[in-house]
């Protein structure tokens, strides 16, 4: 039905042949899916509208207690998803289309006498009441409605699935352009509320996704980021630049005065990995120009801060200094004390006491 067949033809190409063809000149014509079938009208080169007498929901579901369809659309392409959306069989449906003429006669004074008939008050009030006893089981039935619209929802979700699959790089690019460009109109009047609803339904719907991704699907998501990161920040202006680091420390600040000691110090040694890697493959014009930026920033620093931060930050440097210094002693070799002792035993005794003949050490002897 969506494609050509062999000898047969797809639904969007013969209705086109039935309404475009100049000999037959039909504006309407009968189409049978399956046991199904359904009227079609031509109401202009693009409109065209379908009408369905089986009993359809407001959802366009079948319901046992609805009401006949009839649908205006735009375009035979749509006019082909619509009806192909609606068949509920799979793979290649047969189907059949038959033009009609339409020819309507009677006069008017029949028409007026039809309206005029008093039997049509009996017909409207009828009505009325069979009105009220489908309104009545219609409240009875909201839960088969409720179902029948999820249904119907996963459906159309399958749907678009397979349709994306199929669709070309331009069609694509368009349909996601006209998304975002609805999406910049909704944001752009949408109010705060909504806006933090908006925001937390993404986090959550993020969280979820990412939790149940695997590892290449995460690789590949957070390559895609740094990406789209780097395009986005290499054509950004000054100001941008300094509002976006403005809201980062914002968050960070934030983020870091809630955080726990545990997350702390897993923080800090994933923060140290990643500097010990990235330094360890920098170039040396990086590395002089990364030594120069943290002097200058130093510099700044400690030019407005206070006496008792001084001496704080000195206090920490002293007893930095001095772990350094016993960490240094304390892993010292074997190798290093034996070479310490030869040292210490190359100069022997150098003094003789005139009176007893006594051997004397340099540092045991004094200038009288």
């Amino acid at each position: 039905m969506a494609s050509n067949s062999g000898p047969y033809m797809s639904l969007r190409n013969s209705l086109q042949e039935l309404f475009s063809n100049s000999q037959r000149n039909c504006n309407f014509c009968l189409l049978t899916i399956g046991i199904n079938t359904v009227a079609v009208f031509k109401i202009s080169e693009q409109s065209l509208k379908i009408f369905d007498f089986r009993s359809r929901d407001l959802y366009g579901m079948p319901y046992s207690f609805g009401r006949c369809t009839l649908v205006l659309i735009e375009g035979l392409e749509n006019v082909a998803s619509y009806l192909q959306m609606s068949c509920a069989q799979t793979g290649t449906v047969p189907f059949e289309m038959k033009g009609v003429h339409v020819l309507i006669s009677g006069s008017k004074s029949d028409m007026q006498h039809v309206q005029q008939d008093p039997k049509s008050d009996h017909i409207s009030s009828g009505n009325e009441s069979g009105t009220k006893s489908v309104d009545n089981r219609k409240r009875k039935c909201t839960g088969e409605i409720s179902e029948r619209k999820e249904k119907h929802l996963i459906a159309r979700r399958e749907y678009e699935k397979k349709r994306k699959v199929n669709e070309s790089p331009e069609a694509r690019e368009k349909r996601l352009a006209g998304k975002r460009a609805s999406n910049k109109k909704r944001r752009a009047t949408e109010n705060q509320e909504t806006r933090e609803k908006r925001l937390a339904w993404q986090q959550e719907y993020y969280k979820k996704k990412c939790v149940n991704e695997t590892a290449e699907c995460r690789e590949n998501r957070l390559a895609s980021m740094r990406t789209q990161q780097k395009e986005k920040r290499a054509n950004e202006s000054a100001e941008c630049r300094e509002k976006r680091l403005t809201n980062e420390r914002v968050n960070q600040n934030k983020k870091r005065t809630n955080e726990s000691p545990e997350c702390r110090e897993k923080r800090l040694a994933s923060n140290r990995t990643l500097q010990n890697k990235k330094r360890a493959t920098e170039s040396v014009e990086c590395r002089e120009k990364r030594l120069a930026h943290k002097r200058t920033h130093q510099n700044k620093e400690r030019a407005n801060e206070s006496a008792e931060c001084r001496a704080g930050r000195l206090a920490k440097q002293r007893e930095y200094d001095q772990t350094k210094g016993l960490n240094v002693c304390n892993s010292s070799t074997i190798a290093d004390e034996i070479r310490k002792f030869h040292t210490a035993v190359s100069s022997g005794s150098l003094y003789i006491c005139p009176c007893c003949d006594q051997l004397w050490y340099e540092h045991s002897v004094t200038a009288a």
